[in-house]
């Protein structure tokens, strides 16, 4: 099984789950980078951020007063 097959298997969709692990391999980013990595709109972005940290499967942190995106680590996705 795929690994995106794995994640929408978990209840993930396929943007969710692109978003998830294009963040696993960028590690702590601006959302500027995350966004041109994805190749999607900037708002349809945010938007699965918002979902994803209510999901418990990213948080950010702020440094000098921007939003770094984290994805959590994969063993979150078990609990």
């Amino acid at each position: 099984m795929e690994v995106n097959q794995f994640l929408e298997s978990l209840g993930l969709s396929k943007n969710e789950a692109k978003t998830y692990l294009t963040l696993l391999k960028l590690g702590s980013v601006p959302a500027g980078p995350l966004i041109k990595g994805l190749g999607m709109h900037r708002a349809a972005v945010y938007n699965l951020l918002d979902i994803l940290i209510n999901k418990g499967l990213v948080h950010y942190v702020i440094q000098a007063n921007r939003k770094y995106f984290e994805a959590q680590k994969p063993e979150r996705l078990f609990e």
